[in-house]
């Protein structure tokens, strides 16, 4: 059980850091055109 609950919480920071970097890129890019 506890085993399970690990990974859904490693998935879900994954997936948040994969977010914040992706949004993070999206901002760059936008910064650098203007």
């Amino acid at each position: 059980m506890e085993a399970q609950i690990l990974s859904i919480w490693v998935a879900k920071t994954n997936q948040n850091q994969y977010l914040v970097m992706k949004n993070t890129k999206e901002h760059t890019e936008k910064t650098t055109h203007d």
